[in-house]
């Protein structure tokens, strides 16, 4: 645990009525909610404190509908190295990159963790504590470690049962003490799940901080609700309410279906939200898409054992999100009016205190926007929580352990994905990249790389870009850096000849085993022309 500094930022202001409220939800949700509660065989794996301790770093993301056959599970489960060094372990099943874990010790100054490469199990490749459990050699080495004292505690991206399930296999295999750095199962579900979280938005600060969103259960009923809410709405939106980045989400123009009969819109619904796989064993979201939206702040949290102390909120970042479903793409520092940036602050911190006295411990974050015309006059709204490690949390803590506190260095993070750059190697981009990669020995260069399995599985690479300010950490994120690489892929494809031999896209075979064949894309509503490109207007809180 030494290696993932906690660095509070923001402090909250909350009056003795809004800490009467968590009180009184807390009870009534643990007296309603039994499954919120630990089962009696976890109960053993809950740590009351947090201590330097050897950590098995595992990303497993069996719980998160829409990715459990996807390629880009090779690449989030390499975002553990983010969080682990020295006498700690990251499990992933992707093939190794040349290149990469010496980067990150040499250039980084990340330490030596040693990897784990179980094969994918049967539940697929999210299905990563499984896949140590059920291949011999990775069980038997972790059982080993646990035995020998040299291993503590798993940290996994979020609290699946699938990884309390390992915890507690291996705790009763090796005869040794086992803490899981995460909230129960459970909580975890509740916390995640965008209906449940609506309904605590709503019980604890009202209706007005939650989105126009309603729950359906089948197809007549979501057909009732996208025909009243088309009358006036301009864009309309489906959610998958347990699904993440805006995977789950299909945005629709709600002109295309005014003054069309109930048996034509079904039909035009079961056809665009065929990408979601929706089951109907559990409810979908539909709502209003928000169109006049000024910024999507994400609040950053760390909430320790209650015996530790309050949850912590380390920063204030404003996402970068692109297409009509408002996927991820990357974060900057924000920079909101005090006032407005206090409010979000003690709202989330209050969340955060509630999710605590139900027995929730580790990462955590709330992804909001702000409605309306400026910052002086906007509406907060809370859209979702992710009780879970993601994509601002990591690199944050990575520039915590580069630089001591996040704040010290502007930094941006990205991701970009271009044709070609699947053909190269990582080994590629460090030599033609060198002269500006930020070296931890020397402190110089800007460039930062991470997940580097993305070259292979989507033609991708995720970075951070450095700056003397926070604007131009942006500017060379989102301009510099994608050029940068684009004359890369150009320079090697002309040395090299691109497309005249081998195809390093297609992951080999090996002990990690085959990247799945077919893997699920989500078509997007917009691709047939059904939705506009809804687009937030670029945020105006990021500081110079």
């Amino acid at each position: 645990m030494s290696v993932i500094p906690i660095v509070e930022h923001d402090r909250a202001t909350p009056t003795p009525e809004q800490c009467a409220a968590v009180d009184r939800l807390a009870g009534e949700l643990a007296r309603d909610n039994p499954a919120l509660a630990v089962p009696e065989g976890f109960r053993p794996l809950v740590p009351e404190t947090l201590d330097d301790m050897a950590t098995l770093h595992l990303d497993d993301f069996s719980e998160i509908p829409l990715l459990d056959q996807s390629q880009e599970v090779w690449h989030l489960q390499q975002r553990a190295r983010l969080r682990a060094g020295d006498g700690d372990f990251v499990v992933c099943s992707a093939p190794a990159v040349d290149g990469y874990e010496e980067y990150c010790r040499d250039y980084l100054g990340l330490g030596s963790p040693r990897w784990l490469d179980p094969p994918p199990s049967r539940a697929g490749p999210s299905g990563l504590a499984l896949a140590c459990w059920t291949d011999r050699a990775t069980r038997h080495k972790i059982i080993h470690e646990l035995r020998c004292g040299e291993l503590l505690a798993l940290h996994p991206h979020m609290g699946t049962f699938a990884v309390w399930e390992l915890a507690a296999l291996l705790q009763r295999a090796s005869r040794r003490p086992v803490r899981v750095i995460a909230p129960p199962p459970g909580v975890t579900r509740w916390v995640n799940n965008k209906i449940a979280f609506a309904d605590t938005v709503t019980r604890l600060f009202g209706p007005q901080m939650r989105p126009r969103m309603v729950a359906v259960a089948n197809f007549a009923t979501l057909s009732q609700r996208v025909a009243e809410l088309a009358e006036d709405a301009r864009v309309l939106v489906i959610k998958l309410p347990d699904s993440a980045g805006g995977r789950g989400n299909v945005v629709i123009d709600a002109t295309l279906l005014r003054g069309k009969s109930l048996l034509s819109i079904c039909k035009m619904l079961k056809h665009l939200i065929r990408p979601l796989c929706w089951d109907r064993r559990n409810p979908l979201l539909v709502g209003c898409w928000e169109t006049d939206v000024i910024g999507t702040p994400s609040v950053q949290l760390w909430i320790p054992p209650r015996l530790q102390g309050p949850p912590m909120v380390e920063g204030i970042f404003a996402q970068v999100l692109v297409n009509c479903e408002g996927t991820f793409q990357g974060s900057c520092k924000a920079d909101l009016p005090g006032p407005l940036g206090q409010e979000v602050v003690t709202r989330s911190w209050l969340l955060a205190e509630l999710f605590q006295r139900l027995g929730y411990v580790g990462r955590c974050s709330f992804d909001l926007i702000l409605v309306g015309d400026d910052l002086g006059s906007c509406r907060l709204e809370f859209i979702e929580c992710n009780g879970r490690w993601g994509g601002t949390s990591g690199p944050m803590t990575l520039m915590n352990r580069l630089f001591g506190d996040w704040t010290a260095q502007p930094y941006a993070s990205s991701q970009d994905h271009l044709e070609g750059l699947n053909r190269l190697r990582f080994l590629d981009l460090l030599d033609g990249l060198q002269s500006d990669l930020y070296d931890r020995r020397t402190g110089r260069g800007w460039i930062i790389l991470y997940n580097p399995v993305q070259i292979a599985s989507s033609s991708g690479i995720s970075f951070l870009a450095l700056g003397s300010s926070w604007s131009e950490s942006l500017r060379r994120a989102r301009v510099d850096l994608p050029i940068r690489l684009r004359q890369i892929v150009t320079r090697r494809g002309d040395w090299a000849g691109l497309g005249a031999g081998r195809n390093p896209a297609v992951l080999q075979p090996g002990r990690a085993g085959l990247a799945p064949a077919g893997s699920q894309v989500i078509r997007r509503a917009g691709d047939a022309g059904n939705a506009p490109k809804v687009q937030t207007r670029q945020p105006n809180f990021i500081p110079s």
